[in-house]
Formats: structure tokens, sequence, C-alpha cells
């Protein structure tokens, strides 16, 4: 999945919750603040009702918690 982000083949990437996107909540912190915000990836948390288009990222903290 990386590799195809780092080529650009997409542009929002959608999980059932955050459990599914990463378990390691410092990496998974370092993809949602800078990484796909400079890559233009939009993220969709469905069972946390989060979306990076309608967020602030650092909500998103509150819910790793």
């Amino acid at each position: 999945m990386i590799d195809d982000l780092n080529k650009g083949k997409f542009s929002i990437i959608m999980v059932k919750d955050l459990s599914r996107f990463g378990r390691d909540y410092i990496e998974s912190g370092k993809y949602l603040q800078k990484i796909f915000p400079e890559k233009g990836i939009r993220f969709i948390s469905v069972n946390d009702n989060y979306d990076s288009d309608n967020a602030d990222v650092s909500d998103i903290h509150l819910r790793f918690v």
C-alpha cells in the first residue's frame, strides 16, 4: 500500500476503524499528521466518524487513547 501511495495510485484511504489502519500509534500518527496531508490523501475512519477533509488531525489523536 505504501508503494502505491508514493506512486499516487489513490487519493483516499478508508478503514473500518483506526485499529484496522495500524497498531503502532506513533507510526499511524506520522501518516495522519504529515504524510497523508503532504500527498493530498484523504483518510476516513468509518466507526470513528473521522474524515480528514472535515476535521483537524489533532482530533483523531484523542481516539487513539
